[in-house]
């Protein structure tokens, strides 16, 4: 099945899903590219098949197979309905909208027909993945803590927010490797600033969570760290090396090298071809973010809003 995807959004973050779909083009996975952005700037030079300045122009003039949307979050509803219209598979970046309303109408008009994957990058990580199995074979025991942090050198992009633009990769671990919805976890500390944003939380079983994001740091840092009854282990996401501890024994370190927007990408291509309708994650996932970043972002004074897509 020849494949034809287009890509909405183009700057830095778009500009790597372009560099992927180019990568799966030279593979054969993929025959046809078609790339939208407002700016006509971005369109210029991007050797792509054909561009479009309007989304709704590039959706009726092309016969394509998937859409992504990489735009700011606050047009993440708008271009999902226009696709959705279209009954087209698409991947939108996270989150999958800027409010738990919008959320609600998203999942509605689903409707169990179509395939949406929202961009949760981490998932996809094999690092990550490894981590989870670890947990979930019992290799590390009953498990403690889980702490992902990630801080960088630069700085603050304009109009992003900690929470749903850096913190929402952690949260969503936590509830994933957890297995426990964040809504039903106790939030015992939720230090938020412009630049920066600090949640500790407890599930229902005592198990410890917590989220460490900046911008502006010293340091560039990109951990994921679990401590569980019987070892421990830390997948530096930066570098692809993770390191685990168990027991009496020495630590070991292996580089487990993981290109996650390529396996997204790849997961996301193989439920296109199936024509089988998948929403990732699932809906009720969706619901407890939206109601979290609801709840919790508003009283941080933060609003769940668009802020421009960062990973």
């Amino acid at each position: 099945m020849s494949l034809a995807v287009g890509l909405v959004g183009c700057g830095r973050w778009g500009r790597r899903h372009l560099d992927v779909l180019k990568t799966l083009k030279a593979a054969g996975q993929i025959d046809r590219i078609v790339v939208c952005d407002i700016d006509k700037k971005r369109l210029v030079g991007l050797g792509v098949d054909e561009v479009y300045s309007s989304a709704s122009a590039m959706l009726s003039q092309e016969r394509l197979n998937g859409l992504a949307v990489v735009t700011p979050p606050s047009s993440h509803f708008q271009l999902l309905t226009k696709a959705l219209n279209h009954r087209l598979p698409t991947l939108v970046e996270k989150p999958l909208s800027q409010g738990m309303d919008q959320v609600r109408d998203a999942i509605e008009l689903m409707d169990g027909k179509v395939t949406v994957m929202v961009g949760l990058l981490l998932r996809h990580h094999k690092g990550v993945r490894r981590i989870r199995k670890m947990i979930e074979d019992g290799s590390l025991g009953d498990i403690h803590s889980i702490t992902y942090t990630r801080t960088t050198t630069r700085n603050r992009p304009e109009g992003a927010e900690p929470l749903t633009t850096l913190a929402i990769h952690g949260l969503d671990l936590l509830s994933w490797m957890f297995k426990t919805p964040l809504m039903t976890m106790e939030v015992f500390q939720n230090n938020v600033t412009k630049d920066s944003a600090n949640v500790r939380v407890w599930t229902p079983t005592q198990q410890s969570g917590t989220v460490n994001v900046s911008w502006s740091s010293q340091h560039e840092q990109r951990l994921i760290h679990v401590i569980g009854s019987r070892g421990s282990t830390i997948l530096d996401f930066g570098t692809d090396e993770l390191t685990v501890c168990q027991g009496t024994t020495s630590p070991t370190t292996e580089p487990i090298p993981s290109k996650p927007l390529e396996e997204e990408w790849k997961m996301f291509l193989q439920w296109a071809r199936l024509g089988e309708p998948h929403v990732y994650p699932e809906p009720p996932v969706l619901l407890d973010q939206a109601a979290w970043f609801h709840r919790y972002g508003r009283s941080s004074g933060q609003s769940f809003d668009g802020t421009p897509c960062e990973n």
